[in-house]
């Protein structure tokens, strides 16, 4: 038994061996090409490297070696001849160097064709690092004097034009001569800090106008010139001195002038009328630059009257003159039209922080449940709440202006989930068809299509209604002429029987009476769409067979429902 189960393993160990090498022979035979083939083009590329480069280095750095032991002897014997024959020496530097590029060419060209392309690499990017940082501009001189350089001639009429303007600033009166009638210009390469600003080529054109002009700092409001100071610090000092004064009415608040100032500092004209002090200045700041409007009422005026004739709103009127709203509009009565409106007014910004809802979402979802049109709440939306800071800029006690600048949610709002109808109006359970009419409303009754009383006085009294029936007009489906919301449903004792009222919009509602008991399909707040059933043709209340009592009511009072049904 042992001696077969030997003999099985040994079997089993040299058929193994066998197919191994057989597998490791197939291997090799698989990878062997390619594998000598990467290695012979390694070989190939290593060659030529060697020959073309590495070959070549070997060779200039051997010919380099013999060539410093050549030029240390040839030293030796140069200062020798330079001690005693120094009139030999420039020849015989001539015949060293001569011979040196003959028997060592391997180390010039070496070097030569290593050294010159690196540096017409580095002139190539100082060429371009040169170009990088130069611009072409205009450089603009008046005679030998330089003016400045500017981008464009574009540029230099801005200029010209901004100098002539504060030429004229302040005066009633025009330069006609032609600032740049002397000037010349021409195209020039220069770097980026030599182009001079719009500013500065007006300041500069200005000083060599004939005009006397003195160095100062002009005012602007909103865009218009005001006066010129000596000194920007004046002037400063001046808005500073009036928005010191000033008393804040609302707590938590920061004062500011509600127009726009600007100081320019440059050359203006030497005029009284435009170099200012800041007395000048401060008076004419403290003063108002509209006064107030009045008007006196003559006979046949009215508040609407006056307003249209001044092109205002009565509503500003009344906010101009509350007393008005207390008293009758008399003849001679003084009216404020307008109020003094100061040159420079102050306005305070100040930081509210108050507690604000937060509206809930309304989500919609659809239902074939419901009708088109008709719609429930399915979950009740809660506002939530935050705190809302703003900031409420206020113009003497009116707030003009209100921007949110931080909002916390303290409370999260509770999205309200309202379903809507899907079911088509066209078609609805129990396979009945809706019919439209040209009118507002459709036809009440799915299959009763007969008008038994018409709308008016009868022998009975006057009929607030029209009934509809037809041949088996008992359990026929009675339909909402109208989409709108059951104000009642159930039994009357005024003879209707069981009845439903719908409400619908622009003051309209319907009334649908007799129906028949138990078939009520509606409750009193439903919301019901239009052809929607609501309940069965009946004989209830005081009724002589099995109709429809349709009534329209407009406002409370009954109306004819035949124009509204297409018919009238």
């Amino acid at each position: 038994m042992f001696s077969q189960l030997y003999k099985s393993i040994a079997l089993l160990g040299m058929q193994t061996r066998r197919r191994c090498k057989r597998l490791f022979k197939w291997l090799f035979s698989v990878v062997k090409k390619p594998f000598f083939a990467v290695m012979a083009l390694f070989h190939v590329i290593f060659t030529a490297l060697d020959h073309f480069t590495f070959r070549t280095a070997r060779n200039a750095s051997q010919d380099f070696r013999r060539l410093k032991a050549e030029v240390s002897a040839s030293v030796i014997t140069l200062r020798n001849l330079i001690k005693n024959a120094p009139f030999k020496a420039p020849s015989a530097l001539f015949a060293y160097t001569r011979k040196a590029v003959r028997t060592h060419r391997t180390v010039f060209t070496y070097t030569l064709n290593t050294v010159l392309p690196v540096l017409a690499a580095v002139i190539m990017l100082l060429t371009i690092n040169y170009w990088a940082t130069r611009n072409f501009a205009l450089k603009v001189t008046r005679g030998e004097t330089v003016i400045g350089c500017v981008k464009s001639e574009a540029a230099l009429k801005s200029a010209s034009k901004q100098a002539l303007a504060s030429l004229n600033t302040g005066l009633n009166l025009a330069h006609s001569e032609d600032i740049l009638s002397d000037v010349s210009y021409a195209v020039e390469c220069v770097s980026p800090d030599e182009i001079s600003d719009a500013a500065t080529v007006r300041n500069e054109l200005i000083k060599q106008s004939d005009g006397n002009v003195i160095s100062a700092c002009g005012i602007y409001i909103d865009g218009s010139f005001i006066c010129a100071l000596k000194s920007e610090l004046s002037a400063m000092g001046v808005f500073e001195n009036i928005i010191s004064s000033y008393i804040p009415v609302h707590d938590n608040s920061r004062v500011a002038f509600v127009e726009n100032f600007e100081y320019v500092q440059g050359y203006y004209p030497n005029d009284e009328n435009v170099i200012w002090d800041t007395a000048t200045l401060s008076q004419k700041l403290k003063s108002t630059k509209n006064s107030a409007v009045s008007y006196t009422v003559k006979s046949g005026d009215t508040i609407s009257k006056i307003a249209n004739l001044f092109g205002m709103t009565t509503a500003q009127i009344y906010s101009a003159n509350p007393e008005l709203k207390k008293t009758s509009l008399s003849v001679g009565t003084v009216i404020s039209l307008s109020s003094d409106v100061s040159y420079v007014r102050v306005k305070e910004v100040q930081t509210v922080t108050a507690l604000e809802e937060v509206p809930y979402e309304i989500i919609k979802t659809e239902t074939p449940s419901l009708f088109k049109g008709s719609s429930r709440v399915k979950t009740k939306g809660i506002n939530g709440e935050a705190n809302v800071t703003r900031l409420v800029t206020y113009i003497g006690d009116n707030a003009v202006s209100s921007v949110e600048v931080a909002r916390t949610v303290t409370k999260e709002p509770v999205s309200q989930v309202t379903e809507v109808g899907t079911l088509t109006l066209s078609r609805v359970p129990d396979n009945y068809t809706v019919t439209h009419t040209n009118g507002r409303f459709c036809w009440p009754a799915a299959k009763a299509k007969t008008i038994t009383s018409s709308y008016g006085y009868r022998s009975l009294g006057f009929h607030s209604a029209i009934d509809i029936s037809c041949s088996g007009a008992a359990g026929t489906l009675v339909l909402a002429a109208d989409a709108g919301t059951v104000t009642y449903s159930g039994w009357r004792d005024d003879g209707g029987g069981y009845c439903v009222i719908i409400k619908h919009s622009d003051g309209l509602s319907t009334f649908y009476a007799h129906m028949k008991e138990n078939s009520l399909m509606v409750r009193t707040g439903q919301k019901v769409s239009k052809g929607q059933a609501i309940g069965r043709i009946g004989s209830t209340g005081y009724a002589f067979g099995a109709h429809l009592h349709f009534e329209v009511r407009l406002n409370g009072n009954s109306v004819n429902p035949l124009p509204y049904l297409g018919l009238g």
